[in-house]
This record gives structure tokens, C-alpha cells and sequence, in this order.
């Protein structure tokens, strides 16, 4: 035994199997130690563990003559945090397995080739040719919140706020892939079949939900916006500057301070659709024939009109309603919009100018 009471190898039985981690007919086996609480997580569960690996040189997939070479301290040293989500990562269906409090070790078989054929770095030990060996892992696993299907309005914008803040931590972390993940999570809960029998007929429901659904595929769109992948994140804001019309005018004779924020969020969609428009041509995620197409329309001057178009309204909607009326906190945000739309409208107006003094030239010639 060891600092976390980890039993050898040798003394274990292993006498479960981890559901859906069978691969060429041999699964992951597993021991529990201490019996948790509570159900399993499932997808999209947040997760706190400790874990201790052992890497076990094998002759032969029936685990004979292994040998212990490492005792990794480094692995247990700390909890970590895991966000669950569906896939192959082993170590992830291990813990897709374990209730809250569980304690248990695994061995996990050489074809599940954790690394692959490379060297891979263990706690400061090189371990060359990782698919040729077993591993053998110890879990105490603790939930820390398991997503829920939501039952009621309250769950559902609880729980589309909670990926909403997972979202914007990964966002500020840099790691953009999980904040799109999680903003997506969110809009899904705030969107769809689902949600039209709660909001129907209904406005304060819709209210509710509109509220928190804005700010979510805002940050939607600046994270796709941040990966360049501007035509997607152009039809989100077109999306959803509609949806906030159609909510502001249904709502013209009750308007509150959370509205006059609604509006905030268009002015701000309306900058970014600007912004999406001049940023089009660099998409990187397009195919050749969708790529030539922008390029044509913006060489023809489109998008830039276009674009300009949204910085009109942009400014406009400022000008008219908004500094009027927000809330003093919001003021500040507005003008920091206007004085950003103000300046690219400018720059806009100059490349739309010159492109035109650029067509002349070429038609005199």
C-alpha cells in the first residue's frame, strides 16, 4: 500500500467492467474500493478528481508478468476538474463510471493505446511506445454538479446559465473550442422544441428566457467571430437581432430597464454584423467555391455597403433611443459602441470611396 492507500496490483480482483469501453473484445476492468453516492455523471457533468496512475509493462494482452515501473505521485498531487463529455478519451469513460465519493482503480488494456505509438512524458519518465503497455489507475472522484435534464422554467435558465459562465471562463482561458461548446449548450436550452410549450402564449416566460438567451449567442458570435469563422457567426447575429425586434415590439407598452439592455445587445449586434461583413473574405472555414463567391461581392463593394448599412443603423439606434434612455450604468457601454462604430464607419466610407476611384481608373484605361 501507498500514501493513498492504492492496493497493489496483485491484490486486486477486478471485477467489473466499464459500460461502452470494450474495444476488439476486451473492456476496461474495474474495482471499486469505496462506494459512492448518488447516480453517475452523465454528459456535461462537472466533475472533481484525484487520480494516481501506475504503468504496467505487459508481455501479453491476459496481463502476465507485469511489472510496476512507475508509481506517478505527480498525477495525485492535486485535484483536477473535469467537464464530461461524450467520446473515447479513457481516462473520461473511467470517470463517466464512478459516483460522487467513489474510490476505485481500473486496468486499462494496451489496445486502448493511450499516446499512441510515441514517447510519451510520465511524471518526468519517458515511456516509449505507449499502445504496448497497461495501465493501472486509481479514481476518487467526487461530482461536483451533474447536468440535469431541466423540469421547469427556473432549472432551465439555471442550467443555461451555468454553461453560460463555463463558456465565458473557457473564453478567457483562450480556449475557445470549449467556449463555443458551452455557448452552444446554453442556446440549446434556450431554444427549440423544448422551450416553444413554456414561452407560448405566455410573454413573461419568453421574457424571462430572451433575457438570458441575448447575452449567450452574443458571445456566441465573438467566439466564432475570435475562431474566424464569420459566415456562421454572421447568420447567428442576423438570427438573433431578429428575435430581439420581434420581442421589443411585442413588449413597445411595458418596456423596463432589462428591455432598454435588449437593446444595448442589438446595437452591439448591429456593430459586429458590420464588422462580419468587412472580415467575410478571410473566413477560414469555407470551401474554395463559397470563398471566391465573398471575395466577388466584396470586391463589387457588398459587404462594405453592407456593412456600412449596419454602422448607420448602429449609430443611429444610439443616437435616437438608447443614450436617452439606458440605465446611467449602460451609458458608459453605449458610447464606447457609438465612438468604435463611428471610427470604423469612417474607415468604411474611405475603402467604399476608393474602391470606386479604383474601378474608374481601370474602366478609363
Amino acid at each position: 500500500m501507498n500514501r493513498f492507500n492504492i492496493p497493489s496490483l496483485s491484490d486486486v480482483t477486478f471485477d467489473q467492467t466499464v459500460p461502452g469501453t470494450e474495444l476488439n473484445g476486451v473492456p476496461i476492468s474495474k474495482k471499486i474500493l469505496v462506494e459512492g453516492n448518488g447516480d453517475c455523471p452523465n454528459e456535461g457533468s462537472n466533475v472533481k478528481y484525484v487520480h494516481q496512475g501506475y504503468y504496467v509493462i505487459e508481455d501479453q494482452d491476459t496481463h502476465e508478468r507485469t511489472t510496476v515501473v512507475l508509481d506517478n505521485n505527480a498525477l495525485g498531487s492535486n485535484p483536477q476538474e473535469e467537464r464530461l463529455k461524450n467520446n473515447n478519451a479513457m481516462f473520461k469513460l473511467c470517470l463517466h463510471s464512478m459516483k460522487a465519493g467513489e474510490k476505485s482503480v481500473f486496468l486499462i488494456p494496451s489496445r486502448f493505446r493511450l499516446g499512441g505509438d510515441v514517447d510519451i512524458n510520465f511524471g518526468g519518465n519517458t515511456l516509449i511506445r505507449a499502445g504496448s503497455h497497461t495501465y493501472y489507475w486509481f479514481y476518487c472522484t467526487e461530482v461536483l454538479r451533474n447536468r440535469l435534464k431541466p423540469d421547469n422554467l427556473a432549472q432551465r435558465l439555471e442550467y443555461a446559465n451555468l454553461e453560460k459562465c463555463d463558456g465565458t471562463n473557457s473564453y478567457k482561458s483562450g480556449d475557445l473550442k470549449k467556449a463555443l461548446y458551452y455557448y452552444q449548450r446554453a442556446k440549446t436550452l434556450l431554444s427549440g422544441k423544448d422551450v416553444n410549450p413554456i414561452i407560448e402564449n405566455n410573454p413573461d416566460c419568453k421574457h424571462s428566457i430572451i433575457k438570458l438567451k441575448v447575452p449567450v449567442v452574443t458571445n456566441l458570435v465573438k467566439t466564432l467571430d475570435a475562431k474566424r469563422d464569420y459566415l456562421k457567426a454572421m447568420r447567428e447575429a442576423e438570427t438573433l437581432l431578429e428575435e430581439i425586434q420581434e420581442h421589443l415590439l411585442a413588449r413597445e407598452f411595458v418596456m423596463d430597464d432589462s428591455d432598454k439592455r435588449l437593446m444595448l445587445y442589438g446595437a452591439e449586434m448591429l456593430y459586429l454584423k458590420a464588422k462580419l461583413y468587412r472580415l467575410l473574405p478571410q473566413d477560414q472555414t469555407k470551401d474554395e467555391e463559397e470563398q471566391d463567391m465573398i471575395v466577388m461581392h466584396t470586391a463589387n463593394g457588398k459587404e462594405l455597403k453592407a456593412s456600412r448599412n449596419n454602422l448607420e443603423q448602429c449609430i443611429t439606434l444610439l443616437d435616437m433611443d438608447l443614450l436617452k434612455i439606458l440605465p446611467q450604468e449602460l451609458k458608459v457601454t453605449a458610447r464606447i459602441i457609438k465612438e468604435k462604430a463611428l471610427v470604423d464607419l469612417k474607415k468604411t466610407n474611405d475603402r467604399i470611396q476608393s474602391n470606386i476611384l479604383a474601378q474608374e481608373t481601370k474602366s478609363r484605361s
